[in-house]
């Protein structure tokens, strides 16, 4: 969901605020025409780290340089921008300076771990220590529980909802352009630099391949 509008940098819109929901699987799979960004193959899955807690649960939240299935912009945006329907794609590296912020335990890092991106139902945090999330060159890795009510209750949480074992991510994108789709298909927009603010399990994911683990 893009829940804010700004025109007053280079770019079409700054500092979006984007929930992505999904309204049909992506058909294709595109490579920026930028050449310092490149298709990384599939993801695998992240390492459990050392925990007293005895049950963890992890996973993928997106995959860079993969497209999220396609989007209807806000209508005061479709105006500016000029299309209406959008694909979203992530670049490798788009999260670094959030994740620092989340390691230095920040309070304007902190992300939160949800249901359905509805904030009512948030179990956890980075600031609580029980939501850690890492990144490699392939993907966005989350990673919950730990000997804190908070990390037991996510877990037990997301066991209950069976109906959520796709992952979504709420992130403002503070750098991004747009690459021109073929007749007939969606533009891209290609996001560069985001600040991560939530983690959410879904039923269906914007993005393709995300997983949940629990171990």
């Amino acid at each position: 969901m893009w829940s804010e509008l700004a025109t007053s940098t280079p770019s079409f819109w700054t500092s979006q605020a984007m929930r992505l929901t999904p309204s049909a699987r992506a058909s294709r799979q595109t490579t920026p025409s930028s050449a310092n960004h490149t298709t990384k193959g599939t993801t695998t899955q992240a390492r459990k780290p050392a925990t007293t807690s005895s049950e963890l649960l992890t996973g993928v939240v997106l995959n860079f340089d993969t497209l999220s299935c396609e989007q209807t912009l806000p209508r005061a945006l479709a105006k500016i921008a000029g299309f209406d329907i959008s694909q979203i794609m992530i670049a490798p590296g788009a999260f670094d300076k959030s994740l620092k912020r989340c390691r230095a335990g920040r309070v304007n890092g902190n992300v939160r771990f949800q249901f359905d991106h509805n904030d009512r139902t948030k179990t956890c945090s980075t600031i609580s220590g029980a939501l850690r999330l890492l990144a490699d060159s392939r993907s966005l890795y989350f990673i919950v529980g730990d000997a804190s009510r908070d990390g037991a209750k996510s877990v037990r949480e997301a066991k209950r909802r069976t109906e959520c074992r796709e992952v979504s991510a709420g992130f403002y994108a503070h750098k991004f352009h747009v690459i021109p789709g073929e007749p007939g298909e969606a533009n891209v927009i290609y996001v560069a630099e985001a600040e991560l603010f939530e983690v959410s399990l879904v039923e269906l994911g914007a993005f393709p391949r995300t997983s949940v683990e629990f171990i």
